[in-house]
């Protein structure tokens, strides 16, 4: 894995430095709290936006979209900007048809459904795009780059999955690590030291020069509410957490959690399906 330094674009999956960050649009209120969070990521980075629309118009250029983007140069001199029609019925599917392999997505979600139903096109989006996806939630306020940065553990590969990027992201940001691992109420002793055991050993394997790697166990039987609530504390920049996609009765994994980060934290949650 390359290693950012503060101010250059890290390398999320595997040796794929982000050159790009695209972000789809639909020119509603929901895209105006993305925007200003993904000029100044592209800024920070310098890399160039896409703007990318999906839409059932066959025509190749649409004004509403080159409008926007030339909007946004005026703002941002130095700033690259491109855009992308895609034509299409499918919102997700077209998204996931035009990002490349080392694209960082952003988009907003007001439908992010806290594992009760599947099919929003964010996490339709997640699944299937093949790249990370930063997702602003209803609820997100104020992005933070350089505060503390969150993941979620619990044990699986999925989960595990996104450390690399997390590790990535901190040194990108200059920011520090805090492994989280929410364990239910009632478990005994000995499996709360395994798993405080695992954490530790997580923290040390990834532990970046010069910053200390945290690690908090807790115990709760809503591992959202304590994911949240966690990162909230800390006034954390982001949450990283794992997604597998699974379906009911077994939705409640990391990437059902990672939704419900999504419908219901203050914070943008960075996903990655496994």
């Amino acid at each position: 894995m390359t290693h950012a330094t503060a101010g250059s674009p890290p390398s999320l999956i595997g040796d794929r430095t982000i050159f790009e960050i695209a972000l789809p649009v639909t020119f509603t209120s929901a895209d105006d709290r993305v925007r200003t969070f993904a000029i100044e990521l592209c800024r920070r980075w310098s890399i160039p936006l896409r703007l990318i629309y999906v839409s059932d118009s066959i025509e190749p250029s649409i004004p509403q979209l080159e409008d926007l983007a030339a909007h946004i140069r005026r703002r941002h001199e130095a700033l690259t900007v491109k855009t992308s029609h895609v034509y299409g019925h499918d919102a997700a599917v077209g998204i996931c048809s035009t990002v490349f392999p080392r694209s960082l997505v952003l988009m907003p979600t007001d439908h992010a459904d806290e594992w009760k139903m599947k099919g929003s096109v964010a996490e339709i989006v997640v699944m299937s795009a093949g790249v990370p996806v930063l997702l602003f939630g209803p609820n997100v306020g104020t992005f933070r780059p350089g505060a503390d940065i969150v993941v979620g553990l619990d044990g699986s590969a999925s989960a595990e999955a996104v450390l690399p990027a997390a590790l990535g992201l901190a040194q990108a940001f200059d920011a520090q690590l805090w492994l989280v691992q929410v364990v239910p109420v009632g478990v005994d002793d000995e499996i709360n030291v395994d798993i405080a055991t695992y954490i530790q050993d997580q923290a040390a394997v990834i532990e970046i020069p010069h910053h200390r790697t945290g690690w908090e166990l807790i115990h709760s039987n809503n591992p959202v509410s304590a994911l949240a609530s966690f990162a909230e504390a800390r006034n954390a920049s982001m949450i990283l957490a794992g997604a597998r996609g699974r379906t009911d009765p077994h939705r409640q994994s990391m990437g059902s959690i990672s939704m419900g980060l999504v419908s219901t934290g203050t914070v943008p949650v960075l996903t990655l399906a496994v």
